[in-house]
């Protein structure tokens, strides 16, 4: 199975016509005008929710390789990023490690899927465009669900590949102390 993705040329003339569209100017001074939505048309909006339910299905795919051991199948056709990261040995030894401490995969429930730009001047990450897919998954051997994490990474301007997996444990938000709030 191909773990390549390619970025559909609908998507991308989307995203030129909708950086190139103006936003609307305020009507008059003495409103608080915001400026105007821009409006997709129905091939944008059918294009958008193609690529975001291809990234869906890919990202599923890709973390039932990991579910069945294949780690090393995800690390060989990742992107360049997750190449120079990890050995592919380091990648399988983690991965394999990690989730065969969690157990078996009860449930997996989709939860976002979401883009980031890392800027040129960032030290600590690889520059460029990512997409990040977050689960929602219940192991075995937890007692809660955790959130699995597949982050994808632009290797060329038309070639998304996988470019990180974490499994994170969901920390519970604590409302503030009467203290915090001096």
């Amino acid at each position: 199975m191909s773990i390549r993705l390619l970025f559909c040329a609908a998507l991308l003339a989307f995203a030129g016509t909708a950086a190139a569209q103006p936003a609307a100017a305020p009507k008059t001074p003495s409103t608080t005008a915001k400026p105007a939505a821009q409006q997709l048309t129905p091939e944008q909006q059918q294009a958008i929710m193609k690529f975001r339910r291809s990234m869906v299905a890919n990202a599923v795919a890709v973390i039932r390789l990991i579910d069945d051991g294949q780690e090393g199948q995800v690390w060989d056709n990742g992107s360049d990023v997750l190449k120079k990261a990890a050995k592919r040995e380091a990648f399988v030894a983690a991965v394999s490690k990690a989730r065969k401490a969690f157990g078996k995969v009860e449930s997996r429930k989709f939860l976002r899927l979401y883009k980031s730009r890392i800027p040129a001047n960032n030290s600590k990450s690889q520059p460029g465009d990512y997409f990040t897919v977050r689960f929602l998954t219940k192991f075995a051997n937890e007692k809660q669900p955790m959130v699995e994490v597949l982050s994808y990474h632009y290797d060329t301007p038309t070639l998304l590949r996988v470019s990180g997996y974490t499994v994170e444990k969901i920390v519970p938000r604590t409302a503030p102390t009467a203290q915090q709030h001096r």
